[in-house]
């Protein structure tokens, strides 16, 4: 029987036994889980906590333009909105999402500089951007 124990407690016997299945393990003593299992959760710990960091850096630097007036660049129009991106005299260094609800009746136009507000944070496929309005220009009103 210490021979079947030990082949089945080091070898193990069926699929998956570097994870761990498979192995004998009598009275808690016998084989450990591979490293490669904890690094995993290393890992993702560690991107969870790289995003948590990028998220924090994300709110103070919008924290300091809430409300106001910023200067960007169409970058990309999407079925839902449009990317916008800071023109090069903006102190902003963050690239904003514009909501197609905020279009005001307009549409934005390739190389369009747009005048926006920044009303918060928000986050679109992994990436961090200022959520903005579209202004509308002055002397004009809102259609519809």
């Amino acid at each position: 029987f210490k021979l079947l124990q030990k082949a089945l407690d080091e070898w193990g016997i069926g699929a998956k036994t570097s994870s761990g299945y498979g192995r004998l393990n009598v009275d808690g003593v016998g084989y450990a889980a591979p490293a490669a299992a904890s690094t995993a959760q290393a890992d993702a710990q560690a991107s969870a906590t790289q995003l948590q960091g990028q998220h924090e850096e994300a709110e103070q630097e919008i924290a300091t333009w809430l409300k106001q007036t910023v200067s960007m660049d169409l970058e990309q129009l999407l079925d839902d909105g449009c990317i916008v991106k800071p023109i090069s005299v903006t102190k902003l260094k963050r690239k904003g999402f514009v909501s197609s609800e905020h279009y005001g009746g307009r549409t934005p136009k390739e190389g369009q500089q747009m005048s926006c507000t920044v009303r918060g944070l928000i986050e679109r496929n992994g990436e961090y951007l200022a959520d903005l309005i579209w202004n509308q220009p002055k002397g004009k009103k809102k259609k519809g």
